[in-house]
């Protein structure tokens, strides 16, 4: 690939600046100052374009660098090249609008056939036809000013950038700094196994605390519900206690029955306290498994969304708002297009342009050049009547002399002949006859006789030829008038006071047509960016209708999208994660509520004294109880109302067995309520530990709730850990790789360019993969180390090092190798040698090179074969002035 032609509008303080380049060695050659950086910026940008976002090292950015200092200049500019394969496009872009075309060697418009960068916006030109980005373009074509040169760091400098050169191709890029700050991200904002406090630990610690916390929750509330059950039991028993206490009490007095029927009674109360609650536990079991149910239809109703979260909500939201502001953008552009075609109709309804807009109009200026020319012919024609009056005249004088010589010589043989006569004298005829006098008017009267017939010929031939002069100026200053009539009634139907009017307006509509053509060019500019901005939106809107399409909110043939879409993907990615949690929620809800039911079971079980597997049993054991207690209640008062039955209680109370059994029974009194003492005490321990617990079992939920948040962010860091630690071993891979396929390459290449750039002194080099440099010294005929050569020597084997990767890296194209004052250190036999590499590489590669200097001019002319030089001191000045006249 090499660059043909740039063509420089406005950048920087460039303007009206176009540059031919060859193939081969150019030469552009300028002082500091002169424009040389803003070309090379400018090859850069018109491939890839400018960025308008200042860097984090730069006061403005590139846009804002590079925008024309004459704001009367416009900021583009066009750039012709040549493929590999003899391809040949153009590439015209204008930075102002950021507005680009590309067009091939038949001008055929080819820019949508590349793709647009999602990144910068732009289409991928440079990634397209060259097969590389814009920061691989600058690394690979372009060696800047002193970057070849030995700096400060000296020879560690150079080996630092082959060291980089050796691990990933780029001198400014190193392998081995990318893998450490990949693990000091990994270390630092993640965390590993032996570190303490970073987020992976802090996290993980969380979720012990929060584990440790939950065990010891639950161990406190089986502690309660345990300490609820043995007050429970110790109620229990107390009561038990109590009755059997009531029982020997009121033995003598109230009969057993009376003792049982209150047992029953107290039974009945406990148990149906037992049933109440398992009852409502069950009914609201049945609700929440009735919700769990709903939720999971939701959850299938709502499957299309589960393949989506929060950030595809929020990136079509912020796709959706996107297009909103680019339709509005449309719109305005739409608004300046139908401005620009109301400034349009404004200029083709001016009554100039009306006029003149009619060709037969502007015939005037033919017909005054026609009557210009009739006029020069007409004054030709007289001056050839002048010139022929002239001829005639003298031809006239000359007949009159004749005629006079003729008749004076007559009056002379007159005069003679009447002398004779008077004087009387004898004079013989004959000697009249023959006197010279005679003679000679005899000779001259034949002699003006035949010339006046001569003479006469000529007269009537110019007489003629006046006459049909005469006739053909009349005729064209007949001719004249008749055009010169219709010109100046032309010109009244035109309006038009005179022809300097004419003249006048015509340079007014000449202006008009310019503003014309002005417009239609912008507006076709608009319409362009009315085009693109369009293309924008369908992508856009390609991409939304798809997800919409694929959860189904919208049918495939359905066009139109609005916020109410949007928002109905929203609510049912929203609605299909808030229900996950909600089931799991609920699904706790029923363990814990089953669980209590069964707690409740055993309290049954102690109360009435059998295993109570079904609560509906428990209804039944309530009924019996009921009425047994009835049916005790009835005997005691048949009891009590049979006198017989009353008088066997005084029998048995005044009888000496009953003393017996009284006495009996107080000692048996008297141990029954030591115990109840004991059951209290028991009793109130156990409420004041149930208390002290102070167990809700909100925290419970709580912390599992605060569990589940933090497995979320941990299982976040070690899948972002896991995918660092992926870059890390694909970057060895691709390190690896390189070393092997790329580094041998690398060293026959530079020991191929380093026999040429030091005279054959050294012309093997090999890279080992401790980076220890070895090269073959033709001189000493040993192997030497890097450490033992010059820095001059170290410099050219850089100079040799950066071009083999300039070679190798060029995939697609042998790119243009693009030198900015890299020789200013060298000495006359260094710079030498370096010419004479690049004069053999300019044999593959288009090579430019911008100089500053003379002597390094007369250098390169010397040893190079330069096929193209421009001396921007005077090339510049020349174009702008140019670019002036043009304008």
């Amino acid at each position: 690939m090499f660059l043909n032609k740039l063509e420089i509008n406005g950048f920087g303080k460039l303007k009206n600046l176009d540059i031919p380049l060859k193939k081969g060695i150019n030469i552009i050659y300028g002082n500091n100052e002169s424009g040389k950086s803003t070309i090379q910026r400018f090859i850069k940008g018109i491939i890839y374009g400018l960025y308008k976002k200042k860097g984090s090292n730069e006061l403005i950015s590139e846009y804002l660098k590079y925008k024309p200092w004459d704001s009367y200049s416009g900021y583009n500019g066009s750039l012709e090249y040549i493929l590999d394969n003899n391809r040949k496009f153009r590439i015209e872009r204008d930075f102002e609008i950021g507005f680009v075309k590309v067009f091939d060697e038949n001008f055929i418009d080819v820019t949508n056939t590349f793709n647009y960068s999602k990144f910068t916006k732009d289409i991928m030109i440079g990634e397209t036809h060259l097969g590389i980005n814009y920061s691989c373009f600058e690394k690979i074509s372009f060696i800047k000013q002193l970057e070849v040169g030995i700096g400060n760091d000296s020879q560690s400098d150079i080996l630092n950038r082959i060291t980089n050169i050796y691990q990933s191709g780029f001198e400014d890029v190193s392998h081995t700094k990318i893998r450490e700050i990949i693990k000091s991200i990994v270390l630092n904002y993640i965390g590993t196994d032996k570190t303490s406090v970073r987020p992976l630990n802090i996290v993980n610690n969380k979720i012990d605390k929060l584990k440790e916390r939950k065990e010891n929750l639950n161990k406190l509330r089986s502690d309660f519900i345990e300490s609820e059950i043995e007050i429970n039991k110790l109620s229990i028993l107390e009561l038990q206690k109590n009755t059997e206490l009531n029982l020997i009490e009121e033995k003598i007095v109230i009969l057993k029955l009376e003792i049982l029927s209150s047992d029953t009674i107290n039974k009945i109360i406990k148990l149906k306290e037992a049933y109440d609650f398992c009852k409502s536990y069950e009914d609201e079991v049945k609700i929440i498994e009735e919700k769990i149910k709903d939720f999971e239809i939701t959850i299938k109703e709502n499957a299309n969304f589960s393949a989506y979260d929060s950030d595809d909500v929020e990136n079509m939201m912020i796709a959706f708002y996107e297009q909103s502001s680019i339709e509005k953008e449309l719109d305005s552009i739409k608004n300046n297009i139908d401005e620009k075609y109301a400034v349009l109709d404004e200029v083709k309804y001016n009554d100039i342009y009306q006029i003149f807009s009619n060709k037969e109009n502007l015939e005037i200026e033919d017909v005054r050049n026609k009557l210009n020319i009739m006029e020069k012919k007409i004054k030709e024609e007289k001056s050839i009547e002048i010139d022929m009056r002239e001829d005639l005249n003298k031809y006239m004088f000359i007949e009159r002399i004749l005629l006079g010589s003729t008749l004076s010589f007559v009056l002379i043989s007159f005069l003679i002949v009447v002398l004779k006569s008077f004087m009387k004298l004898d004079i013989p005829i004959a000697v009249f006859i023959v006197h010279p006098v005679t003679l000679t008017t005899l000779f001259l009267f034949i002699y003006f006789s035949i010339q006046k017939n001569k003479k006469g010929t000529k007269i009537n031939k110019l007489l003629i030829d006046e006459i049909n002069r005469k006739s053909k100026i009349e005729n064209l200053e007949e001719e004249f008038k008749i055009i010169n009539n219709e010109m100046i009634e032309k010109m009244k139907r035109m309006k038009l006071l005179d022809y300097n009017d004419y003249v006048f307006k015509k340079e007014q509509y000449v202006k008009l047509m310019e503003k014309c053509n002005l417009t239609e060019h912008e507006i076709d500019n608009l319409e362009q960016e009315h085009a693109m901005e369009s293309r924008k939106i369908n992508l856009i809107q390609n991409s939304i209708k798809e997800i919409l399409f694929s959860v189904g909110i919208i049918s495939i043939d359905e066009n139109y999208i609005d916020e109410d879409h949007v928002r109905e993907f929203k609510f049912g990615v929203t609605k299909y994660k808030g229900t996950e949690p909600s089931i799991k929620y609920s699904k706790q809800r029923v363990e814990d509520l089953k669980l209590n039911i069964e707690n409740y079971k055993k309290q049954a079980t102690i109360i009435y004294g059998e295993e109570i597997e079904d609560i509906s049993y428990l209804s039944e054991i309530i009924n019996k109880l009921e009425d047994e207690s009835i049916l005790h209640k009835n005997e005691i008062s048949r009891l009590i109302e049979n006198s017989e039955i009353k008088s066997d209680f005084e029998q048995l109370l005044d009888s000496d067995s009953k003393l017996d059994k009284k006495i009996e029974l107080e000692n048996k009194l008297f141990g029954i309520r030591k115990e109840l003492v004991d059951i209290k005490i028991k009793k109130n321990d156990l409420t004041s530990l149930a208390k002290s617990f102070n167990f809700n079992e909100s925290d419970l939920q709580n912390i599992e709730g605060e569990i589940i948040s933090y497995e979320e962010k941990k299982s976040d860091l070690e899948k972002k850990a896991k995918i660092l630690n992926l870059t890390l071993n694909l970057l060895d891979e691709a390190n690896n790789e390189l070393r092997v396929n790329f580094v041998p390459k690398l060293n026959n290449k530079v020991g191929e360019y380093s026999k040429i750039i030091t005279n054959n002194r050294y012309n093997d080099i090999r890279i080992k993969e401790d980076l220890n440099i070895k090269l073959k010294s033709v001189d000493a005929k040993k192997i030497v180390g890097l450490e033992y050569l010059s820095m001059g020597t170290i410099d050219q084997i850089y100079l040799s090092l950066r071009l083999a990767v300039a070679n190798f890296m060029s995939k697609n194209e042998k790119l243009p190798i693009i030198i900015d004052e890299a020789f200013s250190l060298y000495d006359d036999i260094r710079m030498r040698e370096v010419l004479m590499l690049l004069n053999n590489i300019s044999k593959e590669n288009q090579v430019i090179l911008f100089i500053c200097k003379d002597n390094e001019v007369n250098f390169t002319k010397k040893y190079c074969n330069v096929n193209n030089y421009i001396d921007l001191n005077t090339y510049v000045k020349e174009s702008q002035l140019l670019g002036i006249d043009r304008k």
